[in-house]
């Protein structure tokens, strides 16, 4: 299971990365993090885009039924 998140920065990216410790650390014995970055020159919106087209494909997989 996985959480993707798109930011301007790095430093946002870290930021949430930290908030979402924080959220976790007084009720948790453990917070294991693993953390994987990808910095892309360009446009931001991928994610949505992303969403968008599964929603697509759904609409169009329920219109075939």
């Amino acid at each position: 299971m996985g959480t993707i998140v798109e930011t301007n920065t790095l430093s946002e990216a870290l930021t949430v990365i930290e908030d979402a410790y924080k959220e976790l650390e007084s009720d948790c014995e453990r917070v294991y993090v693993t953390v994987n970055i990808d910095i892309r020159k360009g446009d931001l919106g991928r994610i949505q885009s992303k969403i968008q087209s599964v929603e697509e494909k759904i609409a169009s997989s329920e219109i075939n039924e």
